[in-house]
C-alpha cells in the first residue's frame, strides 16, 4: 500500500508484517485520573447483512489513531497488532478529531509524519495506491467533543475501505464460470470518505481478471476486491461454460462503487438464457442488474 499525504509525500508499506502480540504500553494508554479522559473502544465494523467476512478479511497487522487539534496533526498512537477484536485508546482532552487507521498488509508508514503537523483538511485527502496485492484497510472517525457522558467512554466503528465482489451460481443444469473480468477499475483512491464517491482525478484505470484454476460450479466468496470509486464505464463481464458451450456475459455496472459494500455476481440459468445478476449488499441492499450475452 502507498499513501500520499497532503498529495506529496509517499510511503510505501511492507507486506512481510507477521503479527504480534499487541504492545500498547504508550503512556497516553494508561489510566491518568483526569475527570476529562476518555477511553475511545475501536471495533472493525460488521457487515450489516447476514454476510460473511471472507478469510483474512480481518487480519489485522496494524492500527494507529491520529490526533487533530484546530486543524493541524498534534499527535500519532501507535497501536500495533490487536490480541482481539476491539482495540482501546486513552485520551486525556476532549478537544479535536482522533482518525483510526487499520491496516492488513504490514506496518502503516508514519516516520516523520507528526513533526509535519500535517493541515487536516489535506489529510483527509489521503490517497491510497493499489500494489500488485489488494490488502483491506479499515478508517473511523471521532469527534472528541462529543465523547463526553457517564462513563466516559465512546465507541468507534471501523469502516471497511474497499469493496468485495462474490461470485455466485445458480443453475439447475451445470454451469461453470472460467473467468471475470472488471473493465475500467481505478487503481487508487481516497484513504477516507468524501462527501461524495469520487476518485483522485490522476487515477489510473485497468481492467482486471480474475482467473480460476478450476472452474467455479458454485460460487466463490471475496472473488475480488476494489476501491471505492466513481463509475468511469465499469463494466464486468464473464466466461461460461453450459453444455460445452463456451459464452461471454457481460454487462455495464449502474451507479458508483461504495466501500464497505459487497456485490454478488450470480450467474443463472433460465429457460432461455443465462443470465449474470449483480446485486448489491452492504452491508446494504440495493438494485440488480442482467448481463446479457457479449458476441465477439
Amino acid at each position: 500500500m502507498d499513501l500520499k499525504f497532503m498529495k506529496a509525500m509517499t510511503f510505501a508499506v511492507c507486506t512481510t508484517f507477521v503479527i504480534t502480540s499487541c504492545t500498547n504500553d504508550a503512556e497516553e494508554n494508561l489510566p491518568s485520573g483526569n475527570p476529562g479522559t476518555t477511553i475511545i473502544n475501536a471495533r472493525l465494523a460488521a457487515y450489516e447483512s447476514l454476510i460473511q467476512a471472507a478469510d483474512g478479511e480481518n487480519d489485522i497487522t496494524d492500527v494507529k489513531a491520529f490526533l487533530f487539534r484546530n486543524g493541524k496533526m498534534a499527535k500519532i498512537y501507535e497501536l500495533g497488532a490487536p490480541e482481539s477484536e476491539s482495540y482501546n485508546l486513552q485520551i486525556d482532552n476532549r478537544s479535536g478529531n482522533l482518525y483510526l487507521l487499520a491496516y492488513t498488509g504490514g506496518t502503516i508508514p508514519t516516520e516523520g509524519l507528526e513533526e509535519t503537523e500535517l493541515d487536516e483538511t489535506n489529510w483527509k485527502q489521503s490517497i491510497i495506491n493499489m500494489p500488485a496485492q489488494t490488502e483491506h484497510f479499515f478508517t473511523g472517525m471521532l469527534a472528541l467533543e462529543s465523547t463526553e457522558n457517564q462513563t466516559n467512554t465512546a465507541l468507534v466503528s471501523l469502516k471497511r475501505g474497499m469493496a468485495r465482489f462474490d461470485l455466485a451460481v445458480e443453475s439447475i443444469e451445470e454451469v461453470s464460470v472460467k473467468n471475470v473480468t472488471v473493465r475500467n477499475l481505478a487503481n487508487s483512491a481516497y484513504l477516507f470518505p468524501q462527501e461524495s464517491i469520487q476518485s483522485p482525478s490522476n487515477a489510473n484505470r485497468k481492467d482486471t481478471t480474475v482467473v480460476f484454476q478450476q472452474p467455479i460450479t458454485d460460487g466463490k466468496l471475496g472473488m475480488l476486491y476494489v476501491y471505492e470509486q466513481e463509475n468511469q464505464s465499469i463494466e464486468i463481464s464473464a466466461t461460461v461454460v453450459i453444455g460445452g458451450k463456451e459464452e461471454i456475459l457481460t454487462k455495464a455496472v449502474d451507479g458508483p462503487l461504495k466501500r464497505n459494500t459487497v456485490y454478488t455476481i450470480t450467474v443463472r440459468q433460465d429457460r432461455l438464457d443465462i443470465k449474470l445478476n449483480v446485486s448489491y449488499d452492504e452491508w446494504e441492499e440495493g438494485t440488480n442488474t442482467d448481463l446479457t450475452p457479449y458476441r465477439r
